[in-house]
């Protein structure tokens, strides 16, 4: 939030955190800050995206993790995709991490047209089909069933690769040390 709001500094931005930590610390430090969110525990990064999308009130949301840091205003870059009138923009990937993964714009830098999801009943998360294709190879990971069905009602998406540019992604911070565990499976 503070880089986010060093390099955009001046603009008309609404934010909304979704907290979904189990952390009293966190819910904390938004309290005292008046930091707009939405606090629930233990939910899903997939899920806490799809109620971020159904209380968005703007056409467009720029998801960004919690552990991404700005390094410049990234104004100039979404006004152009939102001028293009994409539904998704950010950098497109598949398979990662040795694992076989459905195509999927980065669920840690996207922007998103809301409006477009809404009218196309486009959630970012489909749990139904994560646990249908469980079992195969070829894994949906959230923002992959969002990506398969904007493109499948021909909605526009743009591979838009501004990481290491306009931002760092530090991929999971704390999570690597308080979750991972390599002898498991995800």
């Amino acid at each position: 939030l503070k880089s986010f709001h060093n390099t955009h500094a001046g603009g008309d931005h609404r934010v909304l955190v979704m907290e979904n930590s189990t952390n009293d610390d966190t819910v904390s430090f938004l309290q005292q800050n008046s930091i707009n969110h939405i606090t629930n525990p233990g939910m899903t990064h997939g899920n806490a995206v799809n109620v971020a999308i159904d209380r968005c009130e703007t056409p467009y949301m720029l998801l960004i993790d919690s552990d991404v840091i700005f390094k410049r205003d990234t104004r100039a870059v979404m006004e152009q995709a939102m001028q293009l009138d994409v539904t998704l923009a950010g950098r497109i990937e598949g398979d990662r991490g040795g694992k076989r993964i459905h195509k999927r714009v980065h669920p840690w830098s996207c922007l998103i047209n809301t409006d477009h999801l809404k009218q196309h009943n486009i959630l970012f998360n489909d749990e139904q089909k994560i646990r249908e294709n469980d079992k195969n190879d070829n894994i949906y990971d959230v923002g992959s069933s969002m990506f398969e069905q904007v493109r499948s009602v021909g909605l526009k998406i743009a591979h838009m690769n501004i990481e290491g540019e306009y931002f760092d992604h530090w991929e999971g911070l704390s999570w690597y040390t308080n979750k991972y565990d390599s002898k498991q499976g995800d």
